[in-house]
């Protein structure tokens, strides 16, 4: 069984060679960017702090059991998710922080990466060796389930835009 979102946020389950869309609750606006499932637990993140869950291998989605704090879901955009049976793991943009349930929504924790750029993908090798890629290439590590996080490699700091234009009316007031 292979599962996937789209960029419309539509949630797709294969089985055999069969393509059927899931039903999940009406998000809105927001978009879905992330899928991730070990077993029949699996998560689905997006923007506006958006996240439903599945205990049935993806074939039925709904809200967490616990409602995750307003200053989190307001402030952030979730891009990935990574999950090893009920354990959890939430990043985005911001990356200051990754939002962690160690039983399957019932409760969450979050851990401070000191990383201020997005963190676009978030693994785990098991429960306790992790990693996250940011912006501009910035590697982050955890070894002690996401309660810590110490930088691998620092992407770049600064961003350079060269523009050429052939009149100087061309030239964008941003510029």
């Amino acid at each position: 069984r292979l599962l996937a979102v789209d960029r419309d946020s539509l949630v797709w389950l294969m089985t055999g060679n069969q393509l059927e869309p899931v039903s999940k609750p009406e998000l809105g606006m927001r978009r879905m960017r992330a899928l991730s499932c070990d077993g029949p637990n699996g998560w689905l993140v997006g923007d506006g702090g958006a996240m439903l869950s599945t205990k049935d291998g993806g074939r039925s989605w709904r809200s967490p059991d616990r409602d995750i704090p307003a200053e989190i879901t307001q402030q952030f955009d979730w891009e990935t998710v990574a999950v090893r049976g009920k354990k959890c793991w939430i990043a985005g943009s911001p990356g200051t922080c990754v939002l962690h349930s160690p039983d399957g929504g019932a409760s969450w924790q979050t851990f401070q990466t000191r990383h201020p750029l997005p963190i676009r993908k978030i693994w785990f090798l098991d429960e306790h060796h992790g990693w996250a890629v940011g912006a501009f290439g910035g590697i982050l590590a955890t070894h002690d389930g996401g309660r810590s996080w110490r930088m691998q490699h620092r992407g770049a700091e600064r961003t350079a835009l060269a523009g050429v234009f052939s009149k100087v009316q061309n030239v964008p007031w941003e510029l």
